[in-house]
């Protein structure tokens, strides 16, 4: 198990060098303070690091990580590290809560299809106002995944044939993460 973190320094030509850096879990204590309602999974809690040294080999400049060749290529020639991290961050997030939205939906239409009305008893599916509801939910959950999927297929793409995307992909591909 590995905790990854990001510091800054002085040493980079603008005076602030981010850095991505792991430790081991021997070096790092997890204070549980997350207990917020249907979140706990995502394992959001503090940690405690006292006294650790970070050697240069466990630490990677952010600059190195924007799309095409990384340090660690020549372990690691893959397209899937060659991607744009920060620029498709948002998908490593999103894709839980498409999942989260689609097993509403799915859950709402099978109450729909037999749960009664309190107003008339008239059974939701059949009621207009849920049938668009249910049409409307059911455009956004699939128009989220075509985004996703489009944009990780453009990235992955692209990153097989050597391309690196340039700021407007980038931001692009940021936008999209974040809107689906």
């Amino acid at each position: 198990n590995m905790l990854a973190g990001i510091v800054s320094s002085d040493d980079d030509a603008d005076g602030v060098e981010y850095r991505i850096f792991l430790l081991k879990q021997s070096d790092y204590k997890i204070l549980d303070t997350w207990s917020s309602t249907g979140l706990k999974g995502t394992g959001s809690n503090d940690v405690e690091a006292k006294d650790v040294f970070v050697p240069d080999y466990m630490t990677l400049a952010v600059r190195d990580v924007g799309g095409g060749a990384t340090p660690g290529s020549g372990v690691n020639p893959g397209a899937l590290y060659a991607l744009p991290v920060f620029s498709l961050f948002p998908f490593v997030l999103s894709g839980a809560a498409l999942g989260n939205a689609q097993a509403c939906l799915d859950d709402y239409v099978g109450i729909a299809k037999h749960r009664a009305s309190t107003y008339n008893r008239a059974k939701l599916g059949d009621l207009q106002t849920t049938q668009i509801k249910i049409a409307e939910a059911s455009a956004k959950v699939d128009a989220a995944r075509l985004i996703m999927r489009r944009t990780c297929i453009e990235a992955m793409s692209d990153a097989r044939r050597g391309v690196v995307p340039d700021l407007s992909e980038k931001t692009r591909y940021r936008r999209d993460g974040a809107y689906a």
